[in-house]
């Protein structure tokens, strides 16, 4: 086959199979961070969101 000629010549300039590089430690920090982050911010609505009811209820005995 015409096609098919140059193929093992092709072939052994290929290298083998290689895993991909590992990420870089900082990436893990900056991951973590960003968790805990996201973290702060999900109680500081929730604390916020649990007030709520008890302002409108002040208010509400004020009015």
């Amino acid at each position: 086959m015409a096609c098919c000629d140059g193929a093992p010549a092709a072939l052994a300039g290929l290298r083998g199979l290689h895993p991909p590089p590992a990420d870089p430690p900082h990436l893990d920090a900056l991951a973590g961070a960003g968790l805990g982050l996201a973290l702060a911010a999900l109680a500081i609505l929730a604390r916020r969101h649990r007030r709520r009811p008890l302002r409108a209820a002040a208010l509400a005995a004020l009015a």
